[in-house]
């Protein structure tokens, strides 16, 4: 066993925070490390990640990542032990109409927002008899079984995938895992010192990523985020239950 420390992810940072947890996530889940052998924790307030892995160096436990990463790509999935159906796959024009008309209200482009609150309960308690807590925390943590937005019959959804013009929370996710996958460097940079890509605007958890034309001198619009990190930070979603009251949904 190693206390391994992360330079990049401080504690007064959230999305360094979140990546922190988003570490765990994958190594608990994709590399065969028992929990007993994971510890997370901060040097002080507003210092870097410490964790404790059965990894010798920081190299090692980048590889175990970026190894993660391409498994996750390989088998079709998107997230560290989630269910393969999160979030799910763009809805054809059939099944639009249909949810259209069975919600008499518009359907959300996004099919992970186009799911009504009684089927999140649905699959909820079809995860129940399977017995998977692993696949019940993701699903807790992206569809809200308790509260609604206002004046929807769909159920609410993480707060962490936050979306722009026509991408669905699949395609920001996948997204990002090709990045990573595709190149060992990115996960490093995430947890010794952030190196910013032009022309990735990642998962929007950054604000530092958006640079409007109105922020830039010659007047173009281009973002610049941290893939390797915002995968790590989406990878903190199951840490986050969804919960609310009625149309008040919020995340603990």
């Amino acid at each position: 066993m190693s206390m391994l420390t992360l330079p990049a992810l401080r504690s007064d940072d959230p999305l360094g925070f979140l990546a922190a947890l988003g570490v765990l996530t994958v190594l608990r889940s994709e590399t065969e490390v028992v929990d007993d052998e994971l510890a997370l924790g901060w040097e002080r307030v507003g210092g870097p990640a410490v964790v404790q892995v059965p990894f010798d160096t920081l190299d090692e436990l980048v590889d175990a990542l970026h190894e993660a990463a391409n498994r996750l790509l390989g088998e079709g999935r998107v997230f560290a032990a989630g269910p393969a159906e999160l979030p799910p796959e763009r809805l054809s024009k059939e099944e639009r109409a249909k949810r259209k008309e069975e919600a008499s209200e518009k359907v959300p482009l996004d099919p992970l927002r186009a799911i009504s609150r009684a089927d999140a309960i649905k699959w909820y308690r079809d995860l129940v008899q399977t017995r998977d807590p692993q696949a019940l925390r993701w699903l807790c943590g992206f569809l809200d079984q308790i509260s609604t937005l206002s004046d929807s019959h769909f159920a609410a959804v993480t707060p962490l995938i936050v979306l722009s013009r026509q991408q669905t929370s699949r395609q920001v996710c996948r997204g990002l895992l090709e990045t990573v996958a595709a190149n060992r460097r990115l996960i490093d940079q995430a947890l010794r010192g952030w190196q910013r890509v032009a022309e990735q605007a990642g998962a929007n958890l950054d604000w530092r990523a958006v640079r409007s034309a109105a922020l830039r001198t010659d007047g173009t619009s281009q973002p610049a985020a941290v893939p390797g990190l915002e995968w790590l930070a989406l990878q903190s979603a199951p840490w986050f239950r969804l919960s609310g009251e009625v149309e008040r949904p919020m995340a603990w």
